[in-house]
């Protein structure tokens, strides 16, 4: 597991990195987890944080190309 800061419509959110096949991972309560690559989950906080909504549209960032996580 990996836990970094990502830009999140312009608010600095930690994040989990985790396989989609990960043995273990947070709990979705609602929702679903990702179906394609274009698609992240957010736990209650940091939507409220984000003041957004199931199946709402967010722009994500992390740096540049070569800082990029593997």
């Amino acid at each position: 597991m990996t836990i970094i800061g990502v830009q999140i419509d312009e608010e600095t959110v930690p994040v989990i990195l985790e396989p989609v096949d990960a043995a273990v991972a947070p709990p979705i309560l609602s929702g679903h987890g990702v179906d394609s690559d274009d698609e992240i989950v957010l736990g209650a906080a940091t939507m409220q944080q984000l003041h957004e909504h199931i199946g709402g549209t967010v722009t994500a960032s992390f740096g540049s190309p070569k800082s990029r996580p593997l």
